[in-house]
């Protein structure tokens, strides 16, 4: 399959996601930041982002060829628990959230879980 494909799929999930996300914010009294400590040796901060985690799910499914509701139900799932527990902390390194998707994962489909894991540096 080729990369640019893949990337096509993944775009139109987030778009689907995206709009969930909005209607969701149209409903929330107030979002803390949360601070993401990213892999680089800066150790810089960045905002969490749900529709990261949820694309990066849905993508590890779909390359195991799941369906495309399949993918939407685990990403979503995965995605919402990644988000209780970043809400729950102030600060939380991007490894950490790495490790929780691959457990998330895991739980639906130890494949999926496995291409997370062994996949998630494609740059």
């Amino acid at each position: 399959m080729a990369m640019g494909t893949l990337v096509r799929i993944v775009g139109t999930a987030s778009a689907k996601h995206r709009k969930i996300q909005q209607q969701k914010r149209k409903h929330s009294h107030s979002e803390s930041v949360h601070c993401v400590v990213k892999r680089s040796s800066s150790g810089t901060c960045a905002g969490y982002d749900e529709r990261k985690v949820y694309g990066s799910a849905y993508a590890a499914c779909y390359v195991v060829m799941m369906g495309e509701k399949e993918c939407e139900r685990i990403a979503g799932a995965v995605a919402k628990n990644i988000s209780r527990f970043v809400h729950k902390k102030k600060e939380v390194s991007s490894a950490q959230i790495a490790k929780e998707v691959a457990k998330g994962l895991r739980k639906h489909n130890k494949h999926a879980a496995f291409m997370y894991e062994t996949h998630r540096d494609l740059s």
